[in-house]
């Protein structure tokens, strides 16, 4: 493990959960956080302070969440208590098909007031995401 100003290892990569690929049909390298799923460049002129970054960055992201905030009670179908926990990808997701049924443009996740309104009327944990984000996960699905 690294401490203080020395470098930092591929072992110490390995052990933060730091995965190194190469990709089908080239010879550069990636880096992909097994916790968060980030693609981070790799190869031997990427360096590794970096990858040191954003392991650390994980680390304070990660203790600065209370499971609290995101967990909320409701109920099922059929009336049974449940907990919902919100993240990041399920709003993304819901988000995201919306845009499809309601046949709205991509540049519609962008907008002020929308972010703003899912902030104040749903959860303020919710980030905005692009319009470049909506239209590629809309193509993933189709």
């Amino acid at each position: 493990m690294t401490h203080g100003n020395d470098h930092i290892t591929l072992d110490d990569l390995d052990e933060q959960g730091v995965e190194r690929i190469k990709q089908d049909g080239t010879k550069e390298i990636k880096a992909i956080c097994s916790k968060c799923g980030d693609e981070l460049a790799g190869g031997p002129s990427a360096g590794t302070n970096h990858l040191k970054r954003h392991m650390l960055n994980s680390f304070k992201r990660k203790n600065q969440m209370d499971i609290r905030d995101f967990q909320q009670l409701g109920k099922d179908k059929e009336g049974n208590l449940t907990t919902f926990i919100y993240t990041d990808a399920n709003a993304r997701k819901e988000v995201v098909e919306y845009l499809v049924r309601a046949e709205h443009p991509f540049t519609f996740v962008e907008k002020h007031d929308f972010i703003g309104m899912v902030q104040r009327g749903f959860t303020p944990q919710c980030r905005g995401f692009s319009a470049s984000t909506s239209k590629r996960d809309i193509m993933k699905s189709f």
